[in-house]
């Protein structure tokens, strides 16, 4: 892959191209441009994992567990590829147009609506407070679950399960919370 080979931005539509057979007119029937190209490498990947993520919260398993099996299966995809997962990463935050960035975030925005599920299910249950909304609290927990991937994208060597129990950390001081008096205001 010559954005691993060359690097990201060293590497060129015409290489892309190139290597993949096509003209480089002929590239932009699949591609909005090379940012694009890096969401449609990932779509099937992430598309998969979503509908695995969501399918595996309706067994009987209590709300952490079900969410740390969702962290898990992200860890052990972005682990197999770090570099790839660093620029998917990078780009899903900064990059602003492309039909495929589109689509990475229509998976994005599932998984938070399954998380809120998850959410309203454990609120039922009276695991989670119903002191906020079940969309915000979604959003606060995927959130810190994805800067908390960033963070370890970052380590020279990311390993899955060392990323994961660092994440176990962050998720089980969420559900605790930090320990602050509620004097921040409203």
């Amino acid at each position: 892959m010559l954005f691993t080979e060359l690097g990201y931005e060293a590497a060129t539509l015409n290489q892309i191209a190139a290597l993949a057979g096509l003209g480089k007119g002929t590239i932009f029937n699949y591609v909005t441009d090379k940012r694009d190209i890096i969401f449609l490498i990932f779509h099937e990947d992430i598309s998969s994992l979503t509908d695995k993520a969501l399918e595996g919260t309706s067994s009987k398993q209590d709300f952490s567990d079900k969410m740390l099996g969702i962290a898990e299966l992200h860890y052990r995809l972005y682990a197999q590829n770090p570099k790839l997962s660093r620029i998917l990463l990078t780009e899903a935050g900064f990059h602003s147009e492309g039909v495929h960035l589109e689509r990475f975030r229509e998976l994005r925005d599932t998984l938070i609506r399954g998380i809120e599920q998850l959410v309203i299910e454990a609120q039922r249950e009276g695991f989670l407070s119903r002191n906020e909304t079940a969309s915000f609290m979604a959003r606060q927990i995927f959130f810190a679950f994805s800067t908390a991937i960033r963070e370890w994208l970052t380590t020279p060597h990311p390993e899955w399960r060392t990323g994961l129990r660092q994440y176990k950390r962050i998720f089980k001081m969420q559900m605790q919370g930090i320990g602050s008096p509620p004097s921040l205001g409203g």
